[in-house]
């Protein structure tokens, strides 16, 4: 039988906000200092693009965001790529929707991590099997990968992208092609 696969919850506006957070996006240059709207909305797309980047391979990746406070309910679970992004529903917090999230994945056999500074729920969920990372341990993930060089895969995963001029040649003339 297959290990179930990690999940990753993020609290996002937490992360967001944090100290850590926005200190590793002004070293890697992603924005500027200022934290107007715009950048705001800058930061989180380069949360999905970093949730996404450390998720590779180890985690299926969720951030949820507090809507608590927003009476409208336009704001829906939405996917980019491997990524579901939620928003809390209208008065529930994010942390409330992230300690169901975390007691559903467990009892179906998930392993769960938490992403997030705040304490609070971090003591929560940290009753049931669930893996703590904080913010700080988060942006030295992404600061080390982003050190290491790592080549770009090929385009595709054909046999023929990976051999070299004589071999390939030899083989059409197998073929015969010329």
């Amino acid at each position: 039988m297959a290990r179930p696969q990690h999940i990753l919850l993020v609290d996002g506006y937490n992360v967001l906000r944090s100290g850590q957070y926005a200190a590793h996006l002004e070293r890697s240059q992603a924005l500027g200092a200022d934290w107007t709207d715009g950048y705001f909305n800058r930061a989180r797309e380069c949360l999905y693009k970093d949730v996404a980047e450390l998720a590779a391979g180890r985690f299926r990746p969720y951030i949820v965001f507090d809507a608590a406070a927003n009476p409208y309910d336009g704001q829906k679970e939405h996917h980019t790529g491997s990524l579901t992004v939620l928003f809390s529903d209208y008065g529930q917090s994010a942390d409330s929707k992230i300690e169901g999230l975390s007691k559903r994945f467990q009892e179906q056999g998930y392993p769960v991590t938490v992403l997030s500074a705040d304490r609070a729920l971090q003591e929560t969920v940290m009753g049931g099997q669930v893996t703590r990372m904080s913010v700080l341990d988060f942006t030295r993930e992404l600061e080390y990968v982003a050190e290491l060089d790592v080549p770009e895969a090929p385009s595709t995963n054909k046999l023929g992208d990976h051999l070299d001029p004589e071999t390939r040649a030899k083989l059409d003339r197998l073929r015969g092609r010329p």
